[in-house]
């Protein structure tokens, strides 16, 4: 876990979309790890114009608490590390 989170603080930055972001990590654990190992992850930027730009893998669902109410967000690739060339999306809220 705790090479998991300076992976992320290495790569993320405002520039780089989460679902990079979580393409990037998946390639460095996939490289890096045992088969049986992989991580799920939730990866979101607030940005100042008040937008929630997000890419999950499933685990427990994130919720997303808004003016509208509670929000269940779905998750959009599979766990970190489990396939090399895994592609993951983006979503805002």
């Amino acid at each position: 876990m705790a090479g998991l989170q300076a992976s992320v603080r290495s790569i993320a930055s405002p520039s780089v979309e989460p679902g990079e972001v979580n393409r990037r990590l998946n390639g460095m654990l996939y490289r890096s790890t045992a088969t049986s190992r992989y991580a799920t992850l939730f990866f979101a930027i607030y940005d100042a114009h008040r937008r929630l730009s997000r890419t999950a893998t499933p685990a427990f669902p994130p919720l997303h608490l808004g003016s509208g109410g509670v929000t269940r967000l779905t998750a959009d690739g599979i766990p970190l590390g489990l396939m090399e060339e895994a592609r993951y999306g983006r979503a805002s809220a």
